[in-house]
């Protein structure tokens, strides 16, 4: 039997109120209609197959003051004001396709119900502010809502850097990015998304070692491949912007302007 997981964290210990449950989720397209629950969770039956399920932990979630940051995470005084978490889980739905796609959309469904704060997808790096999770969810109109499926942590790098990585490509058997940046340089993060959708929108797309890529015609910035930053023993695609490329003088190999 499939099972899905996603985390809410609340300012209040509090059932998300389900008619508005049932209404979020049929903008979705997802039909929803509630079952017998009890006083600190909820069940829905999904339209379909499978069932919905919203169990309140009245306590605040232990681990999200210790997790990574990134720049759609609240803010430490919002998290201050977090009393309270739900678990929300879906069993035995058969997804045609992509099931994170349902899974946000179901996790935003009790979202707009609820006191929420921020949301993750089970296996997820960092939680989103619920805002920025649920127009990320409307915003991709039934296609992945990638701003909330792959996360982005940000880092200092010292010298007046700072470095962007993504976590969740690998889902979708794609490597992650790592893009570094000057501290006062602009569009790192956009151009981070952009790759990442890319990635996962053309899966014939490779970049290879050494190869050139940029925001602009004239913009080279070379491909490079290093261990990843968190540990783990896979590779990332490194990509310094602001900086003097190594072995771009005189680089032969294909360029690609990214988004031409």
């Amino acid at each position: 039997m499939s099972v899905q997981l996603s985390f809410v964290l609340l300012s209040q210990s509090v059932n998300p109120d389900p008619h508005a449950v049932v209404q979020s989720a049929s903008t979705f397209g997802i039909g929803l209609t509630p079952a017998p629950g009890d006083n600190t969770s909820q069940m829905y039956e999904i339209n379909g197959g499978g069932q919905l399920i919203v169990a309140l932990m009245p306590a605040p979630h232990p681990d999200a003051p210790h997790m990574p940051q990134g720049v759609s995470s609240p803010e430490p005084d919002e998290l201050s004001q977090m009393v309270a978490h739900y678990i929300v889980t879906i069993f035995g739905r058969e997804s045609a396709g992509d099931p994170d796609i349902e899974l946000a959309q179901l996790t935003a469904a009790v979202m707009s119900a609820s006191p929420a704060i921020a949301g993750m997808l089970g296996g997820g790096t960092i939680f989103h502010k619920a805002g920025f999770f649920n127009a990320a969810v409307i915003a991709a109109e039934g296609d992945i809502p990638i701003d909330v499926t792959v996360d982005i942590t940000v880092a200092p790098e010292g010298n007046g850097r700072m470095s962007f990585l993504t976590h969740g490509l690998k889902k979708y058997s794609r490597e992650e990015f790592y893009v570094t940046s000057s501290i006062d340089g602009t569009g790192a993060l956009d151009y981070i998304r952009a790759l990442t959708r890319w990635m996962i929108v053309d899966p014939d797309k490779q970049l290879p070692t050494g190869d050139t890529v940029g925001r602009t015609a004239e913009e080279k910035i070379v491909v490079q491949r290093v261990p990843n930053p968190t540990g783990s023993d896979d590779q990332v695609i490194r990509l310094d912007l602001d900086a003097e490329q190594p072995g771009a003088g005189g680089q032969k190999k294909s360029k690609r302007w990214f988004g031409r």
